[in-house]
């Protein structure tokens, strides 16, 4: 691709086989995690031991080394985690790449010149949260998925830090680092890297008389995103690196995806139907989806019959005889390859053993023919379509064309040998040199044929176990000298380990110290604050709510003009998803005017519109504070509250140590998900059944999101804290005020009360 910008080409590496194929298949750079704090916990990863070796294998082949960290960490996790991240910066990593903002503020502040990328995890999405993100001393981050091409030049145009986009590969449905529906229904935290992924499971949509609209189809299930068609706009739009998702995918199919996007931004004329065709092969769920990033609509941004890959359709089962079944093709079909059968609600799959045509066996059968493929011991019913999940021989070329061959990295060398002396060999690339004297060899004179610099140059043009060739190599040799061919061999040899581990530089003179957290003992004897939280608030006066701490409003209900009778206890926020910064920004100063003065923040971003204001700031649940670190961050430095992570069990929340007020929400209707996914496009309630568990959830859409739920208020704990919240979606003030008494009777019985509807 010929323009002056050619972003970075970031891979994933789940494995160590995966690793190799990314930097053969011509990744910049790989992302991998280790056994702990990374967001694929269920990927082969590496071990703590192995970091180094890691970015060695890419440094050599001019390629960098991204660490991930990016779950949230517990207290009593944090000194591992530092310890990880300042060994991996020792060793010679190229960034860390996180979503604690409490592990974020010990790095930065304790280990000079660590490079931090801001994880997809820290949902940022807009130009206030990368300006204060860079204010925090990241130096990359993550954007959402849910960008359009135009937000994404519109960052890069004002914000001054690097940015990174995914390309391709698996989405989530819901905003990241705001999904809690995991952990709901299963206690596995999408924050901790256990995604049990719910989204691809089946549900059903009932509206809210009770109709039922979808039957067990899989509702969250995304396609997977290809961004082949707008790869040149992307890149036009200026992010620094492009991502492809992966870390649980084989080798395989991270050499196919690396190599495709890399012709794509190499090679003007790349052929993207092909690339498309060979990638859609390799897996991608529901045929793929260019994303919002794309311009996609909802409709085209989800997979609701298939929520995996079952390949391209290659051919339609005429009817069944014996073992087998009798098809047309459209495409070949090899032995080994991968078959899946679908017709209505008929699904199953074959690996192909067998090819029969014309009453004769055969190991292919071509496209525009017919052929019986078995064994089969089922029934297929005609009119079947087939599917190919895998193709034997595109997985045969990839490992021949990638996975076997190493890099080919250009370098020159000169070679000089005098009467006398030992030999020299030095070596060098566009940014690094090397060296290597064969001290235990004297060069000699000689009355039989001498070693010609033709001799030396064809030894050390041997370099096919190595990523290096020779472009050009210089000889500066005495006539009639003797040189015996493996020591020159060994020169090359050494000569060129000398180089790769001079291309790896480890960072030995690094100075750091973890400080650990001051415990702020409390007196939490006496009873907490409780403060009420209403998403979707009436035109009712809710300062009436007969509780100590503070109610909190969305910030539109002051459009309402009620006269509230106690507005200092009024906190507003904004959506969680605030897509038009300049509007909510003149929301605010409209707010500021009217002399209100305490605001709850809910994402990254929303901090800078308060730059200047006089006021009191609440930090909400979806900034992820998950231990006392974050709490105490420098990012949230301007609060006076913070509500602590959902996912933290009691003892966890008692543990959290600040000179801040803590809240934890103890009763309510949840937030479990966010989607910029059109599930429902009404202002009606909905109910999303899973349809597996039988539990139910609500749906609410707003301007700016679609919302999921929890659909029961119970209690989930009492937890000695210094706010407890209660949260609501639109009951009224009596009913509010009635569940409020019961359950102070039962928050003075110190009884935890499971599942009880109130």
């Amino acid at each position: 691709m010929s323009t002056k910008h050619k972003p970075e080409l970031l891979a994933p590496a789940g494995s160590r086989k995966a690793l190799e194929a990314a930097v053969k298949a011509g990744a910049d750079a790989v992302y991998f995690g280790i056994d702990r704090f990374n967001a694929r916990a269920r990927a082969e990863n590496f071990r703590s031991d192995e970091i180094g070796d890691v970015a060695a294998y890419c440094h050599a082949r001019n390629a960098k080394a991204y660490l991930a960290l990016n779950t949230l960490i517990k207290d009593n996790e944090m000194k591992s985690a530092f310890d990880i991240a300042a060994n991996a910066w020792i060793k010679g990593i190229d960034a860390v790449i996180v979503q604690d903002i409490g592990l974020a503020r010990l790095l930065i502040d304790n280990i000079e010149g660590i490079r931090l990328h801001a994880s997809t995890q820290m949902t940022a999405f807009n130009i206030n949260a990368c300006r204060i993100l860079k204010a925090q001393g990241f130096k990359r981050v993550v954007l959402a998925r849910e960008l359009s091409i135009d937000s994404l030049k519109k960052i890069n145009d004002v914000c001054g830090i690097q940015t990174e986009v995914f390309i391709h590969g698996a989405l989530c449905v819901s905003y990241s680092g705001q999904c809690l529906m995991s952990f709901v229904q299963g206690g596995r935290s999408s924050n901790r890297g256990e995604c049990a992924q719910p989204c691809r499971q089946v549900w059903s949509l009932i509206d809210e008389e009770g109709k039922l609209l979808e039957k067990n189809k899989h509702l969250l299930s995304t396609r997977d995103l290809i961004t082949t068609s707008v790869i040149k706009e992307i890149i036009a739009a200026g992010p620094s690196s492009l991502k492809i998702e992966g870390r649980l995918k084989d080798e395989i199919y991270v050499a196919a995806v690396t190599s495709a996007y890399r012709m794509l931004i190499d090679e003007e004329d790349a052929d993207i139907e092909e690339l498309n065709k060979m990638l859609g092969q390799i897996f991608l769920r529901g045929g793929g989806t260019k994303g919002f990033i794309g311009g996609a609509s909802s409709k085209e941004f989800m997979s609701t019959k298939h929520p995996g890959h079952i390949g391209p359709l290659i051919g339609r089962v005429t009817h069944q005889k014996n073992d087998k079944a009798v098809m047309t093709l459209f495409e070949e079909l090899n032995i080994k390859d991968s078959l899946v059968f679908i017709k209505d609600d008929f699904k199953a799959d074959i690996l192909i053993s067998k090819i029969e045509q014309d009453g004769r066996l055969v190991k292919s059968a071509k496209a525009n023919t017919t052929a019986g493929v078995g064994y089969i011991d089922f029934t297929v019913p005609a009119k079947t379509l087939v599917y190919r999940r895998i193709d034997v021989n595109l997985t045969s070329d990839i490992r021949e064309r990638i996975l076997k061959k190493d890099v080919n990295i250009g370098i020159r060398g000169i070679f000089a040998a005098k009467t006398g002396m030992s030999p020299v060999l030095m070596v060098e690339d566009a940014q690094t040199k090397a060296s290597y004297t064969a001290i235990d060899t004297e060069v000699v004179l000689t009355n039989k044929r001498g070693t010609t610099p033709d001799d030396i140059i064809r030894g050390l043009s041997k370099t096919v176990d190595t990523p290096f060739y020779f472009e050009n190599i210089k000889t500066d040799v005495d006539e009639g000298i003797y040189i015996p061919l493996p020591v020159i061999n060994k020169m090359r040899r050494e000569a060129l380990f000398l180089l790769e581990k001079a291309k790896h530089r480890k960072r030995r003179d690094i100075n750091y110290g973890f400080n650990e957290q001051e415990v702020i003992i409390k007196d939490r004897n006496s009873k907490p604050e409780i403060s009420v939280y209403i998403e979707y608030p009436g035109a009712e006066d809710y300062t009436l709510i007969d509780c100590d701490g503070p109610v909190y409003l969305p910030i539109k209900h002051l459009l309402a003009d009620i006269e509230y009778m106690y507005p200092d206890k009024l906190v507003f926020f904004l959506p969680l998803i605030d897509k038009n910064e300049l509007l909510w920004k003149d929301v605010i100063n409209d707010a500021y005017e009217k002399g209100y003065r305490k605001f709850l923040i809910k994402n990254v971003g929303q901090i800078g519109y308060f730059d200047g204001l006089d006021v009191m700031l609440y930090a909400d649940h979806s900034m992820n504070i998950y231990n006392s670190y974050a709490a105490n961050s420098r990012l949230l430095e301007k609060t006076i509250q913070v509500c602590v992570s959902l996912e933290l069990m009691p003892e966890e929340i008692k543990r959290i140590s600040s000179h801040k007020m803590i809240e934890a929400i103890v009763y309510g209707q949840k937030r479990v998900m966010d989607l910029e996914y059109e599930l429902v496009n009404d202002r009606k309630q909905y109910i999303l059944r899973d349809a597996a568990k039988n539990r139910d959830f609500i749906v609410r859409a707003s301007d700016d999101t679609v919302s999921v739920f929890e659909r029961r208020g119970t209690y989930n704990y009492m937890v000695k804290t210094d706010v407890m919240r209660l949260m609501f979606l639109d009951e009224s003030i009596s009913k509010i005020s009635k569940i409020l008494s019961v359950f102070m009777i039962e928050y003075d019985k110190r009884e935890f009360v499971s599942g009880n509807d109130v």
